[in-house]
């Protein structure tokens, strides 16, 4: 948007007006209805028919925050909350963050090498070195998969479930509350 100097904006009773001197021309734009405002109150934004506080995840605050504070470490906290917590504490939950990184770095890598996999046998499919990349695992350290989740196809669902299997995430992560 371009900066006008000729703009003047301005909100009264009724409703926003955006005035041009240069034109000698003004817009007013009208709030919404007291009856859509009571309406939005009460039952929040829809898109879809569902409210815009339904989509997407279905965690309480619990699960997201300890979901979080699995992906992300210490990164989730405020400082105040970092100064609240113990040494031992915060030790716990940055060992936890690596073990998580290592794992998903391990998966991410593994779903890469099976579809490369998959385009080497179909491409060079007479080929025994094709054959033999595709089917040796090679996770390593230093190769750090750049790939998102979604480029890959992995769902929170999917991170959440592969972590509980690991015991990175306790088995009654659904029935927290």
């Amino acid at each position: 948007m371009k900066n006008n100097p000729n703009k003047a904006v301005s909100a009264n009773r009724t409703g926003i007006t955006i005035s041009y001197t240069d034109t000698c021309k003004h817009f007013n734009i009208p709030y919404e209805k007291e009856s859509m405002l009571s309406n939005l109150q009460q039952e929040g934004n829809k898109f879809s028919g569902k409210s815009y506080q339904d989509i997407g995840t279905k965690e309480n605050l619990t699960q997201q925050k300890m979901y979080r504070t699995a992906l992300y470490g210490l990164e989730v906290f405020t400082p105040y909350e970092l100064d609240q917590m113990s040494f031992m504490e915060k030790t716990k939950i940055s060992a936890n963050q690596k073990k998580v990184q290592r794992l998903l770095d391990e998966w991410k890598q593994e779903i890469c090498h099976k579809k490369l996999g998959s385009f080497l046998t179909t491409v060079f499919n007479n080929s025994q070195l094709a054959k033999d990349l595709a089917y040796y695992p090679n996770y390593l350290d230093e190769n750090k998969n750049k790939m998102d989740f979604k480029t890959l196809g992995i769902t929170k669902e999917m991170i959440v479930k592969k972590l509980i299997t690991s015991d990175l995430l306790p088995h009654n992560y659904y029935e927290l509350r």
